[in-house]
């Protein structure tokens, strides 16, 4: 697992600052993929949102969300509505 946090932490995609453990030695990264498209939708848009987790002892555990997933809690309350999760931005 050190080596694993160690190669991500160096890579210059991983963020602004190295990964973290949690207190029980996890590590958890949100693993987001983009298609880019010219007509009708012009720009990039999510399209993957895969939650992955890294225990202590080495085994990984995933779990996919659909792009098209609505009514996701929100950190200040509430929920997105019908805004799907691959509409919304920092």
């Amino acid at each position: 697992l050190d080596s694993a946090v160690a190669a991500a932490s160096s890579n210059p995609c991983s963020g602004g600052g190295p990964l973290k453990k949690s207190k029980n030695g996890s590590v958890t990264v949100l693993l987001l993929g983009s298609d880019y498209r010219r007509k009708p939708y012009i720009g990039e848009r999510t399209d993957t949102v895969i939650a992955l987790n890294i225990a202590k002892d080495g085994r990984v555990s995933m779990a996919a969300i659909p792009r098209d997933t609505t009514h996701i809690p929100l950190a200040g309350g509430g929920t997105s509505g019908t805004r799907r999760i691959n509409a919304l931005s920092g």
